[in-house]
């Protein structure tokens, strides 16, 4: 999302010379999401080993089961064949469902939060005014003896002065070049 307001907003980052700032900013936001993909992708890896290493148990079990039938003589070749593929494929859906389970209960930390969102208490609102529709019927800005300086202790600028800007008005700021009228 950070990646995504910056490109859009790119022409006023550039305007207000930001460009450094942004760029530390979307780089700690870059660290942060490697930091914990990395620690995801290594949990996914360490689970996976896991389950491999359960998985060799259980194809070994089997295997050791079917040479102590042949050397005993009461192994029966197509049971023994049977028993392996079906312990292949078994271990490989085990392997699937624990994966699906832990996925699955990784993804539902957002489903959780929206969930702690939903159950927040509503601010107080008591005391705020309704605002009308059609507000402001009139706007208007005022300035009442206003004084200004440039600088703390340079001569004034502006000396009491007093205007209104009414609704829909425009005005215009006249002054010598260098005045700073901006």
């Amino acid at each position: 999302m950070n990646f995504y307001e910056t490109i859009r907003g790119l022409v006023t980052i550039r305007a207000f010379r930001k460009v450094k700032k942004f760029c530390k900013q979307n780089e700690d936001y870059l660290n942060k999401f490697i930091r914990a993909s990395y620690n995801s992708q290594a949990a996914s890896q360490w689970l996976s080993f896991r389950l491999q290493m359960i998985s060799v148990i259980m194809i070994t079990t089997v295997g050791l089961t079917a040479v102590l039938q042949h050397t005993y003589g009461t192994a029966n070749a197509s049971l023994i064949g049977l028993a392996l593929s079906y312990i292949l494929s078994v271990t490989g859906m085990l392997n699937g469902l624990i994966t699906s389970f832990s996925e699955t209960e990784k993804e539902m930390v957002s489903v959780e939060r929206a969930y702690q969102f939903r159950n927040l208490d509503s601010e107080n609102w008591q005391g705020i005014e309704q605002v009308s529709e059609t507000w402001p019927e009139r706007a208007k800005i005022e300035f009442q003896n206003v004084n200004l300086r440039y600088t703390g202790e340079s001569q004034l600028a502006l000396n009491n002065v007093s205007f209104v800007i009414n609704q829909g008005e425009k005005i215009g700021i006249c002054g010598r070049t260098g005045s700073e009228k901006n």
